[in-house]
């Protein structure tokens, strides 16, 4: 299962991405689900097995997190689950 990181601006997602991977937590960058929010926006997905140690990363370093979403998918259709906001 994989969690969805959104942030409040690009400037966030590019430093959560360096730092992340920086420590060996894979991220794959991806555009904001529409089911999220109308506005353009970059997210970070992340393997379940690595969104509470990359929480405390991005905590530690001060990288602003606006939410994090559970991706649920279900008969072919994605429905994010908010998991922390």
């Amino acid at each position: 299962m994989e969690y969805l990181l959104t942030f409040p601006n690009t400037h966030q997602v590019m430093k959560a991405e360096s730092l992340l991977n920086g420590k060996g937590i894979k991220t794959k960058p991806m555009p904001l689900p529409t089911a999220l929010g109308a506005s353009c926006g970059i997210t970070l997905r992340i393997d379940e097995q690595k969104v509470t140690e990359g929480e405390k990363i991005l905590a530690e370093n001060k990288v602003a997190l606006s939410a994090i979403y559970q991706i649920h998918q279900e008969d072919g259709k994605k429905e994010y689950w908010p998991w922390k906001v």
